[in-house]
């Protein structure tokens, strides 16, 4: 029995609705409230990293068609991610190992791929903040050597690192969305659009 897929409205609905109860978990004394927004704001982060290689797998194939090759690989829908566990850490070592650095296509683009190159590294960098802090909430919490004054220290800095995570986000999503799949790749590789 195949699995139902929220429709696009009812996803973004249900990210707006979550990332509203983080914000206001974050902004609480509660420490529970507080650990709570970590947990969400991890979800978040592992959402937004998997939307980053979407949006790099689309660029990579578009390229290659435009350079008359075949694609080498087919996109990933966002369930492959999630259906597979695809650890966000791998996601990121492999952008950094494997794509990394973006190189320009055309003589006049190489300003572009600067952009972009210092755009992704401080998404990745941001990320790995947010995922140093998160680990060290989540998998430390019953360590003897971690004391609630501690946990509190960290989720307030976990909650800032996830606030610069989002804006690094954003600036290397906007910068790059111009290169995504237009409505010739979506045709080619998902049939009609």
């Amino acid at each position: 029995m195949p699995k139902q897929l929220l429709s696009t409205d009812e996803q973004i609905k249900k990210l707006n609705s979550v990332e509203l109860l983080a914000k206001e978990a974050a902004t609480s004394d509660d420490i529970v409230r507080k650990v709570g927004a970590v947990a969400i704001y991890a979800g978040l982060a592992d959402f937004y990293v998997i939307q980053t290689a979407r949006l790099v797998e689309q660029i990579i194939l578009k390229s290659q068609l435009e350079m008359g090759e075949q694609p080498k690989f087919m996109p990933r829908p966002d369930s492959y991610f999630y259906d597979n566990r695809v650890d966000t850490r791998r996601i990121l070592r492999i952008s950094k190992k494997e794509i990394l650095p973006f190189r320009a296509v055309t003589s006049e683009s190489p300003a572009d791929a600067d952009r972009a190159n210092a755009l992704a590294n401080n998404f990745i960098a941001k990320t790995e903040k947010f995922l140093n802090y998160r680990n060290s909430i989540i998998h430390h919490l019953g360590s003897p050597k971690m004391t609630l004054e501690k946990v509190y220290t960290l989720c307030d800095k976990a909650i800032r690192a996830y606030e610069d995570l989002q804006r690094a986000h954003t600036a290397f999503f906007n910068a790059l969305q111009p290169y995504r799949f237009g409505d010739k790749e979506l045709r080619y590789f998902y049939g009609s659009t």
